[in-house]
């Protein structure tokens, strides 16, 4: 039975590598038929398309490879995670600050007291008074540098705007190499900018009717509807725009490294803040007030930028782990293919 099972195992892979290799070159694309506009290949048309089967050894073989593949995949994404997931840590550890425990949703947690004078002037909603985000303001008032409010280290925010589709000539082009990214919520990670699902606008667009929105080279983006808090900073020698659902930031270039805050902002303890100063139910958004008062922290910039540094070299190590994760398992891909087809 364990053999059986091996065998039909193998089969089946080989078999699955194969059709993908048919679907790469386009074998599909030639004997398709088309039904009211859409393509599609018959049952018949693909029962009857011919393969090569392996003999036992080979597919054991395949099965071998595939498997070591996976495992050094496996083994390098897990190791990339244990990196990113340090991150937070190496931040706090930074800063000096132990995060509280995680509050139990219990009925006395959710029932709590506060005094009128703390509410005067300030939000009136019970969301922003938790007990949790008290715990985490006397976190923050333990770190052993100084916490600030974000306007304070503020030179300049704006959010974009969104062409209208109507007006799509006038506004948006499909030509890359001229274009000018418009960047939106998905484009905005704690990775950074993510440009391969991007959209353009011209170049009259971009100079005229959003000059104001216009992003360079250091700027500080943050998502601020939907998934809210999220930050990167452009890349050097990067221009483009943003839609309505982000910000950009400018800072006092003497007091706060962009990045350094952009770190901030997508870690745990920045997120928890982002929570808590949104607004909104369904679907919680920050306004220009809630994101200025936001309390960040404004260490010596030697320190942001020592922090910084360690950051990205752990960045990069999670991101060749990940680049040779994939590289094996395009490579077993690559072995595969030359032994079915020779």
């Amino acid at each position: 039975l364990s053999k059986s099972f091996t065998i039909n195992r193998a089969a089946k892979l080989a078999h699955l590598i194969l059709l993908n290799i048919y679907q790469k070159r386009k074998i599909f694309f030639n004997i398709f038929t088309n039904w009211n506009n859409q393509s599609g290949v018959g049952i018949d048309r693909l029962l009857s398309l011919k393969i090569p089967v392996p003999n036992l050894e080979t597919q054991q073989t395949i099965i071998n490879i595939f498997e070591k593949a996976n495992a050094t995949k496996k083994a390098n994404e897990e190791k990339a995670k244990e990196f990113l997931a340090s991150i937070d840590d190496y931040l706090l550890a930074e800063l000096g600050i132990v995060l509280p425990e995680k509050v139990e949703n219990a009925l006395k947690n959710r029932v709590f007291l506060r005094n009128i004078n703390k509410l005067s002037g300030n939000r009136f909603d019970g969301f922003y008074y938790q007990n949790e985000f008290d715990l985490f303001e006397e976190s923050i008032n333990s770190s052993k540098y100084h916490f600030q409010k974000l306007l304070t280290v503020l030179n300049y925010i704006a959010s974009g705007a969104t062409p209208l589709k109507s007006e799509s000539e006038k506004f948006y082009t499909n030509n890359s190499e001229i274009g000018i990214p418009l960047l939106r919520v998905q484009n905005i990670t704690s990775e950074g900018l993510k440009l391969e699902d991007v959209i353009f606008i011209n170049q009259e667009t971009h100079h005229k009717d959003l000059k104001r929105s216009q992003v360079f080279e250091g700027d500080l983006l943050i998502t601020i509807t939907g998934r809210i808090g999220s930050s990167a900073v452009a890349p050097i020698n990067f221009e483009g725009n943003i839609n309505q659902h982000s910000v950009i930031i400018r800072t006092t270039s003497e007091l706060i490294n962009n990045e350094f805050l952009a770190t901030y902002f997508n870690s745990y303890l920045g997120q928890k803040l982002v929570l808590r100063n949104a607004t909104g139910g369904t679907r919680p958004a920050l306004d220009y007030t809630s994101l200025k008062n936001i309390q960040v922290p404004v260490p010596p910039l030697e320190i942001q930028e020592k922090i910084v540094t360690e950051i990205t070299n752990i960045r990069q190590q999670a991101k060749t782990l990940q680049n040779e994760a994939k590289t094996a398992i395009e490579e077993a891909k690559r072995i595969v293919e030359a032994m079915i087809l020779g």
